[in-house]
């Protein structure tokens, strides 16, 4: 009988019990530690590794630069400006089809639909890039003879008419209104309304 080193996990413990039928009852401690070193030797090997490809991640995470533009939802930090932009895209799709049908309804499509307000932003300076507010309509007849049912249906894309340079918190305090559709945009540009006039 005698004590048996083990290795698990990087940690050595002693236990008492028989020697490894490789190593004899002659063979000694040098033969147990011998024996436990192969299961020792490849922790520091395996934690050298974890370490080295740590450090790369690393490395690249702090090579790849921050943008330089983003989307209105995550200015001025990711996911901050959230509220405050889906609560204008919402009033504005509000008053888009409250003058629908006696505006741009009335045409070759009856039945616009907003699809997606989105604007870019300077990260650190705030300022607007563009805003482009996308919309859908379709078109459904019936060919009276075959019962063949014909469709068309399109998406528009109508960018709103900021002068450069306007902030996107200059932007919500002007539309912080009740009819934003129809307010003028900061720096004495046009309303949104104008830009859809010539896109719709």
């Amino acid at each position: 009988m005698g004590n048996v080193l083990t290795a698990v996990c990087g940690i050595a413990r002693i236990h008492p019990g028989e020697l490894s039928d490789r190593c004899g009852p002659r063979r000694g401690a040098r033969c147990r530690l011998i024996h436990c070193s192969g299961t020792a030797m490849f922790k520091p090997v395996r934690l050298l590794v974890v370490l080295l490809l740590s450090g790369a991640c690393q490395l690249a995470s702090a090579a790849t630069p921050a943008p330089t533009f983003v989307d209105a939802v995550d200015w001025p930090a990711n996911g901050e400006g959230w509220e405050a932009f889906v609560d204008l895209e919402q009033r504005l799709e509000q008053d888009f089809d409250n003058i629908c049908g006696d505006t741009f309804c009335g045409g070759e499509f009856s039945d616009y639909h907003p699809l997606r307000l989105r604007c870019s932003v300077h990260r650190v300076s705030g300022v607007v890039r563009s805003c482009i507010w996308t919309f859908g309509a379709s078109e459904v007849s019936v060919d009276p003879g075959s019962g063949y049912l014909r469709s068309d249906s399109r998406v528009w894309r109508c960018t709103a008419p900021l002068k450069a340079g306007t902030r996107l918190d200059e932007m919500y305090r002007t539309l912080a209104v009740n009819n934003p559709l129809f307010e003028p945009l900061p720096g004495g540009a046009p309303p949104i309304y104008d830009g859809l006039i010539g896109c719709l």
